[in-house]
């Protein structure tokens, strides 16, 4: 439900159809249900009531999100704050799995963020953009991504109802590993990047020769 009505704003706001404070009140309330959502969560697992989201509640600042902190994933908006709360979101999911990830602010240049992952120890990236204006910013965050880190697993989720097939063939294509319309697949392909343990070899009994 939240991705659909993210989209829906970003395309009347691109329309002049939503004045900036109608905006504003749509991203702040949306963030604040996200990050209400994800403490709900923890409330339930661990048996507690959660309370009812009150009104006028004020959401988080927004972090000066950097991959530096041991983040195994890097969550990065295409470009606003829609793409940064879809950002936020995946960044949930992966913690729920116990995969430490950090979503990057918005508010920063492409470089910049090409620097902060540069920096960090963050093998894993995804890009992501709510429709229906944003898909040419992803585009070249991608490729400024792989061009300056070519071992990174990047993925680009491009959050909407077109199937990933689709996407891919839409040209100029992305410059990525794989490419995602949804959360779940997003999660599904970090899963298949992230290395996976193996259980160690079975020690010979006592005696045996």
């Amino acid at each position: 439900m939240i991705i659909p009505a993210l989209t829906l704003a970003e395309r009347d706001r691109h329309l002049g159809h939503l004045e900036e404070h109608r905006e504003q009140f749509i991203l702040e309330n949306t963030r604040l249900l996200v990050e209400r959502l994800a403490e709900c969560a923890d409330e339930l697992v661990s048996g507690k009531h959660c309370g009812k989201l009150k009104r006028g509640a004020e959401p988080q600042p927004k972090r000066n999100g950097s991959p530096d902190d041991g983040a195994a994933v890097a969550c990065i908006p295409a470009r606003g704050e829609a793409d940064e709360i879809a950002a936020l979101m995946l960044e949930q999911l992966l913690v729920k799995r116990g995969i430490k990830a950090r979503t990057l602010s918005c508010t920063g240049l492409a470089c910049e963020a090409v620097e902060q992952v540069k920096s960090s120890d963050v093998k894993i990236a995804c890009v992501a953009v709510v429709p229906p204006f944003g898909y040419a910013h992803a585009r070249y965050l991608c490729r400024r991504l792989k061009e300056e880190i070519p071992e990174l697993r990047l993925i680009a989720a491009v959050l909407t109802e077109r199937e990933p097939d689709e996407l891919k063939q839409r040209r100029p294509r992305l410059t990525v590993d794989e490419v995602a319309s949804s959360l779940k697949q997003v999660l599904a392909a970090i899963l298949s990047f992230l290395p996976t343990t193996n259980p160690p070899a079975a020690q010979p009994a006592s005696g045996a020769r």
